[in-house]
């Protein structure tokens, strides 16, 4: 017995020591510096320290609140659909934020308010968002008095993304009295949108429930933005709302995809929110400072919109600013050119001198709204001077050249253009002739737009003195006229993809090409090598060029490579060549790699059309540039070898130099070839041999008819 006894002495002595040793820190350090070592572990590696002991598990949810300031339940995973206890033990007043996704009924059996009731009953009652997607509320008054009047007055930010359930908007504003920001987006399931467009759900009295249901509030005071993503109907639905909200700074309407879907289920009619005018919407809410109208935007860019949530999280409130210069404040415009001239008209011109930031948006999937009298509102003399634009976008809309130019005009300070598939302007010289120079213009995207011919694409580019980005994408246009280069000298990212010559361009190429057969003059290139020349001169002060991109030009070679390669500042290279590099230009493309190992500081190398593979001098060159991190090697599949061939032409040995790279970190071989062997296959396996540290993330394999492997091998350094 007394042995017995000691044994259990000196095991609890044992214990005892053993959790001194292991709490120990958690004793001796302060407590903001203990707190500080358990916030670099993330919720997962929290709930394993809980089983170190029992002196972890009573107070290291003490040390680690701030790692759960933000909690995410997502109900695809199954042990996330439920809470469990040893989350439970880090879960209190503390956690502000709460996103929950993925619970419709169907596919799970934990609903979705059974998991917001296991966080409450935890103790998070001091929740300041929520954040729900892809989830229903079949119960209204359940969610809104077991869910949501709990939280009313800590609740600001409520989001409902994805929602597969017709929601009572007036009792959920009305409940949650102190929210500053709303997101309402419905599903666009076809019986969901029917559901919501007319009705408004009714909270009735529950004789069981000891919560009484809210009433309707006759204002929602501190509601600042609303995004409202859904066909709702403007007089039973949308109405009632704005008319509540006198501080309203942000409205957001349904989005062109919501629209379209609306539409195609025929779901929305004249008195769909589409039709709100400028009178009504400002008397209802007169401090708007963003308004988006319906189908002006698409849904998967609202979250990126960088300008609106720039000034939305801005600390500056800009009404305090602006009451008292401009009667109206709306400096974020989104329309859609379908609402009809009437309904745009004063949203342009009583808010002309404000505005920073204008979108247009016409008809991509509709017939084209021809005639509309753009021109007839820019030429008016009602129309204001666009002082504040610094940003303007056009789709789709019908404009002609003559209301392009008028409307740049009024906007001397603008600093970023988007003009998209404008349905009647081609770029014509003589009327570019007026546009005045946007000495602050420093992005212009092109696409699908249209130059008469090459001087009118000049004239345009010389008007843009302090250009920094350049995007073009399927058009008509060429670089070819520009003889003074003075404006691109400040560019940053030059981009061409997919261009077009016009007609009169056409039938100057075919004569270009029978002088050639002549032995006379060559064919003309899209973007002449002299631009990248003049950029690497040697007196040029403001060359800043880093990144280019030409994709699918005609004339693109060696030449275009070299000179680039002069510039020092380029960083990103990817080009489409109109020539394949093999060993017949070894010669050019080792000037090239050589220029850019004593030129650039290159990191980024993408050359499209190269043999597979380059031989091996070329390799061993690209293997010496000192900064290149990423490399893409993309093969022709017109001129593959025959099977005979391929044998003594393919030895995958020969990019060990790029695999002993070690600032290399990713590589690509688009289009490798394989006889017998896959080259993912016999890759892989030369990386086993000598025992790299390089691995093989992706391959896209595929047969041609002669029976030769082609797959497109990405690896990445572990």
């Amino acid at each position: 017995m007394a042995l017995q006894m000691s044994t259990m002495v000196k095991r609890h002595d044992s214990n005892n020591k053993m959790n001194n040793n292991v709490s120990g820190f958690l004793n001796v350090l302060p407590y903001d510096v203990v707190t500080t070592i358990f916030s670099y572990l993330d919720q997962n590696d929290c709930i394993q320290c809980l089983n170190i002991c029992k002196t972890w598990r009573d107070r290291v949810p003490e040390y680690t609140k701030s790692v759960w300031h933000t909690l995410k339940i997502n109900g695809r995973f199954e042990n996330t659909t439920r809470m469990n206890k040893a989350q439970g033990r880090f879960l209190g007043n503390h956690v502000k934020h709460v996103q929950v996704i993925h619970f419709i009924k169907k596919k799970n059996k934990n609903t979705f308010l059974d998991v917001m009731k296991q966080i409450l009953d935890y103790g998070c009652n001091k929740i300041e968002s929520l954040d729900f997607a892809f989830f229903e509320t079949p119960n209204q008054n359940e969610f809104i008095k077991i869910i949501l009047q709990p939280l009313a007055s800590t609740l600001t930010h409520l989001t409902m993304r994805e929602h597969y359930s017709n929601p009572a908007l007036l009792y959920i504003l009305s409940t949650c009295s102190h929210l500053t920001h709303f997101t309402y987006i419905s599903s666009n399931n076809a019986r969901i949108q029917h559901e919501v467009t007319e009705n408004e759900p009714f909270i009735v009295e529950d004789s069981v429930s000891t919560t009484p249901t809210p009433k309707i509030k006759k204002q929602f005071d501190h509601l600042i933005y609303l995004h409202i993503d859904s066909p709702i109907n403007k007089v039973s639905r949308l109405q009632p709302i704005l008319q509540r909200c006198p501080n309203l700074q942000y409205f957001i309407g349904m989005s062109s995809i919501t629209y379209e879907m609306g539409k195609k289920n025929h779901h929305m009619g004249q008195s769909t929110c589409l039709t709100l005018s400028f009178d009504e919407l400002f008397s209802w809410c007169p401090n708007l400072i963003c308004f988006k109208s319906n189908a002006s935007y698409e849904r998967q860019k609202i979250v990126k919109d960088d300008i609106v949530n720039s000034m939305i999280n801005s600390s500056n409130n800009y009404l305090s600013h602006q009451q008292e210069k401009h009667p109206y404040k709306l400096k974020h415009l989104s329309l859609r050119e379908k609402m009809g001239q009437d309904l745009i008209t004063p949203f342009l011109t009583k808010n002309g001198n404000t505005l920073e930031y204008v979108s247009l948006l016409g008809c991509k999937f509709e017939t084209p709204t021809r005639f509309f009298a753009w021109k007839s509102i820019f030429l008016s003399p009602s129309f204001p001077q666009l002082i504040h634009l610094r940003t303007l976008v056009c789709d789709s809309v019908a404009f002609d050249c003559i209301a392009l130019v008028t409307l740049l005009n009024q906007a001397p300070m603008i600093e970023t253009l988007e003009l998209k598939r404008l349905q009647d302007v081609t770029f014509d010289y003589s009327i570019f002739k007026s546009l005045a120079p946007l000495h602050h213009l420093k992005y212009l995207y092109l696409e699908y737009m249209t130059f008469d011919n090459d001087y009118s694409a000049a004239l345009f580019i010389e008007r843009l003195c302090m250009l920094e980005k350049l995007v073009v994408h399927r058009s008509v246009m060429t670089l070819r006229r520009l003889y003074s280069f003075s404006s691109l000298e400040r560019l940053k990212h030059l981009e061409f993809f997919i261009m077009e010559w016009s007609q009169e361009e056409e039938r100057e190429e075919e004569s270009q090409e029978d002088y050639q057969e002549e032995g006379q003059q060559p064919i003309p290139y899209f973007v002449p090598p002299e631009l990248f020349t003049h950029l690497a001169s040697s007196g040029l002060q403001h060359h800043q060029l880093e990144f280019v991109h030409l994709d699918t030009l005609k004339g693109i070679t060696l030449e275009h490579l070299i000179a680039i390669a002069g510039i020092s500042t380029i960083k990103h290279i990817n080009v489409q060549l109109d020539q394949v590099l093999d060993d017949e230009n070894e010669e050019e493309t080792l000037i090239f790699i050589k220029k850019l190992h004593t030129t650039t500081s290159i990191e980024t190398l993408i050359l499209r059309d190269v043999a597979y593979l380059p031989p091996y001098p070329v390799i061993l060159a690209l293997s010496q540039l000192p900064f290149l991190k990423e490399i893409y090697l993309a093969s022709p599949t017109m001129f593959l070898p025959s099977p005979s061939q391929v044998d003594e032409i393919i030895d995958v040995s020969r990019i060990m130099p790029l695999l002993c790279n070690n600032k290399l970190q990713k590589m690509t071989l688009e289009n490798a070839i394989g006889n017998r062997t896959r080259p993912r296959m016999a890759i892989d396996n030369l990386l086993s041999e000598h025992g790299l540290s390089w691995y093989s993330t992706q391959s896209f394999t595929r047969i041609n008819d002669d029976g030769l492997y082609l797959e497109d091998v990405r690896l990445e350094r572990q």
